[in-house]
C-alpha cells in the first residue's frame, strides 16, 4: 500500500463553521494555597454551536492539560479567572481569532 503518494491530509479550516479564539494565560494546580506558583500557557475557546463551547487549556509546548464544555452564556474574556478541573486559569490578552465571520480570511 502506498501511503506516500497521497501525501499529508489537507485540513479544511472552518469546515464545520467553528470559531477558535486563543488567549495568553497563566495557570496553576495550587487552587487552595494562599501563595500560588503560576505557569505560562494559553486558553483556547472553540465555539462549536449555539449552545455549548469548548475551552481547552494548553501549556507553552501546546500539550493539552484539560478541557471543559461551557454554556455559550459563560463569558471567557481578558481579565477573567476561569476554573477547570484541577486548574485555576487567569486569562490575559487575546492571541488569535480564527474562523470569525466578522473577520473573514482573504
Amino acid at each position: 500500500m502506498q501511503l506516500e503518494s497521497f501525501g499529508k491530509p489537507q485540513s479544511l479550516p472552518n469546515a464545520s463553521g467553528t470559531t477558535v479564539k486563543e488567549w495568553n494565560a497563566l495557570y496553576t494546580t495550587q487552587i487552595t494555597q494562599k501563595a500560588k506558583k503560576f505557569h505560562d500557557g494559553f486558553l483556547r475557546l472553540s465555539v462549536c454551536g449555539s449552545y455549548m463551547d469548548q475551552v481547552t487549556l494548553l501549556n507553552e509546548e501546546g500539550v493539552v492539560l484539560g478541557s471543559k464544555y461551557v454554556k455559550s452564556s459563560e463569558f471567557i474574556k481578558t481579565g477573567k479567572t476561569f476554573e477547570l478541573l484541577n486548574y485555576l486559569v487567569e486569562i490575559f490578552e487575546l492571541r488569535t481569532v480564527e474562523g470569525s465571520k466578522t473577520n473573514p480570511e482573504i
